[in-house]
């Protein structure tokens, strides 16, 4: 699951990452419909751990590519 679209809210992500854990989630934007910023912004303000950011912003990518970080 990604966050680019209906994403309005943080507590949505807060929920998100309760209900199916931060490994399977993805940071995404609608860029270049959306400003890029309204997305950080509710990642950045959601009630959640820093390491669950950190699996969001890109280490879930990094293991799902098979990237070396």
């Amino acid at each position: 699951m990604d966050f680019a679209g209906d994403i309005f809210e943080p507590f949505l992500v807060r929920d998100y990452v309760k209900r199916a854990g931060s490994e399977k989630l993805l940071f995404g934007t609608d860029l270049p419909w959306l400003d890029l910023r309204y997305y950080l912004s509710n990642m950045l303000s959601a009630e959640i751990s820093d390491s669950d950011r950190k699996n969001i912003f890109g280490l879930n990518a990094a293991r799902l590519f098979s990237i070396s970080i």
